[in-house]
């Protein structure tokens, strides 16, 4: 998280467009802006709520949105900011980027809450959508502190924001712009194959498998008890199929998968929660 008074944010545009003059910049992002977007910010209470408890990181999922194509931008920056005026007096300004796959993400609608419960909670709410460079603009926002929730294309999930601290609490001063750092979201439409959703198993050590999902350099798993501890977590797996090299005991499990993309970035994700099986006749008891 960058935090910018008037006068060096002044300072950053300007040195902006002086590189954009430059077309020698090998740091260029494919995508280049078309015109400048002014998103607005008026705050209405969220529409889209999760129908599941939130997680740390996102709150339930479609698996209609289209798979990704086999495309990357690694290197966005941010030349393709759009025009920011100065807040209103004793208000501040939040500018953040939304990417998936590298890419970024047009049209995500994005909410700064003084809570998240399912929802944006509290006095102050501000929704908006990002442009067609995958910015995103609160403007005249009361200063405080604030999450940024991110909705998975058009789903019940959200992905929250977190700064270089680890911290979801945004601070918001007036008279100034927050600049946040890119932020890579991802989907949840990678499809768990084996074993089924709430199959009984007679063995310690089965087989788990998955869809191959597009752009997918690696994958992690992890399995969990029915009190969800976890007993494997983030095991990478170089392929769509995994056996555990410790034996499970008689219990419920759950497992999830997620993949990510050559430069590391997750870009998919079984539902959390929603994969689970029984393994019985084994030694051993959760």
């Amino acid at each position: 998280m960058i935090t910018h008074n008037k006068s060096i944010f002044v300072y950053i545009i300007i040195a902006i467009v002086m590189i954009l003059g430059l077309s020698s910049c090998a740091g260029s992002p494919a995508v280049l802006p078309t015109e400048t977007v002014s998103l607005e910010t008026s705050t209405p209470e969220a529409t889209s709520t999760a129908s599941d408890s939130p997680t740390p990181e996102a709150t339930s999922t479609s698996t209609s949105t289209p798979l990704p194509t086999a495309t990357f931008t690694p290197n966005v920056t941010a030349t393709q900011l759009p025009e920011i005026t100065p807040a209103a007096e004793g208000k501040g300004n939040v500018i953040g980027l939304v990417l998936w796959n590298d890419q970024p993400v047009p049209k995500a609608a994005v909410w700064l809450c003084e809570k998240f419960e399912g929802a944006c909670i509290g006095t102050y709410q501000y929704r908006a959508n990002t442009d067609q460079n995958g910015y995103y603009v609160f403007k005249n926002v009361t200063p405080g502190k604030y999450l940024v929730a991110i909705n998975s294309f058009s789903t019940g999930w959200f992905i929250f924001y977190f700064d270089a601290s680890g911290s979801r609490e945004q601070n918001v001063s007036a008279g100034e712009n927050l600049i946040l750092d890119p932020w890579s979201i991802w989907k949840y439409d990678l499809r768990a194959t084996t074993p089924k959703i709430d199959k009984i198993l007679a063995e310690a050590m089965p087989t788990f498998k998955w869809d191959a999902y597009p752009d997918a350099a690696y994958y992690q798993i992890s399995i969990y008890d029915i009190n969800f501890n976890a007993i494997l977590a983030n095991q990478r797996v170089d392929g769509i199929e995994f056996i555990p090299t410790q034996p499970l005991v008689t219990c419920r499990f759950y497992w999830d998968v997620e993949a990510f993309n050559a430069q590391g970035n997750r870009i998919a994700s079984t539902k959390p929660g929603s994969m689970y099986f029984y393994v019985i006749d084994v030694p051993g008891a959760c």
